[in-house]
């Protein structure tokens, strides 16, 4: 009687002992992924308006437009999640090949790869 005894108030302390236990807790969720997108807003003979749009991106960020495999435009400390970009003195009729690189606040997005031609000198499509 007494082992049972002894059994049974050793059982009861363990029992007590892991009930106690705090729930695991849940590691956070991962936030959005940060995403830069860049479409042609208008064009001209010589002219682009490119539009730059910026989804989950802590701002300030910054921008690399590149051109043709070639830095053309870098814009540091943009506040805003979208921002139109003048590129001017390109060639008529000329195809053009564009991309952005965002980064900032250790979230980093290269953006779509934009092509766009520009409008031949003797288009009247305007």
């Amino acid at each position: 009687m007494k082992k049972t005894f002894l059994f049974l108030v050793l059982l009861g302390s363990f029992a007590l002992s892991t009930c106690s236990e705090e729930p695991p807790v849940k590691p956070p969720p991962n936030p959005p992924e940060a995403k830069a997108m860049l479409t042609l807003q208008n064009k001209s003979c010589t002219e682009f308006w490119l539009k730059l749009e910026l989804e989950n991106f802590t701002l300030p960020v910054n921008v690399q437009l590149i051109m043709d495999n070639l830095l053309q435009t870098e814009i540091n400390g943009l506040n805003t999640n979208d921002t139109t970009v003048y590129i001017d003195s390109l060639l008529p009729n000329k195809t053009y090949s564009f991309i952005a690189v965002v980064s900032g606040n250790e979230q980093l997005d290269t953006s779509n790869i934009l092509q766009a031609t520009t409008l031949d000198t003797t288009s009247h499509n305007f």
